[in-house]
């Protein structure tokens, strides 16, 4: 298993994966592999983009995808994906990767991350095993414009 920074070349395989790991259950989006592969562009193209890729055979089996923000006097992390794939859960392969991109995103001097998950989820017990806390006092919004 290797983790390495994301790079440009791995956008098609990254997209395919990632369609993969988010059309199945719990999910069950509608993805291609051409959809993803222009929705983690417009992540991988934004100022202060920050990402990983895990690789298993020197094929890519998860990632964490987000942007580094500045905000006030600190630096925050705004982590839009994490995944790994099927095959590879529950294997320490998403520990690995999420404690290997937060000792990174420390020496960067970032002092936190924020994301959403469903509570529901298998996610929302990863992470609280990892450390993270459920911001009980904040809401996660969604407007729909129609």
């Amino acid at each position: 298993m290797e983790i390495r920074k994301i790079l440009p070349s791995d956008s098609a395989e990254l997209g395919a994966v990632y369609a993969k790991v988010f059309s199945a259950p719990p999910w069950n989006g509608k993805w291609t592999a051409d959809t993803a592969t222009t929705s983690l562009a417009c992540i991988m193209q934004a100022p202060g983009f920050y990402g990983n890729v895990v690789l298993a055979g020197g094929k890519i089996i998860g990632a964490v995808l987000g942007r580094i923000r500045v905000f006030g006097q600190s630096r925050s992390y705004y982590m839009d994906e994490f995944f790994v794939t099927e095959h590879w859960r529950r294997q320490g392969v998403a520990t690995a990767l999420y404690r290997h991109s937060i000792d990174e995103l420390k020496s960067n001097e970032v002092s936190g991350i924020f994301f959403t998950t469903l509570r529901d989820s298998p996610a929302y017990e990863f992470y609280r095993k990892a450390g993270a806390w459920d911001l009980t006092d904040s809401a996660c919004f969604y407007h729909l414009i129609k």
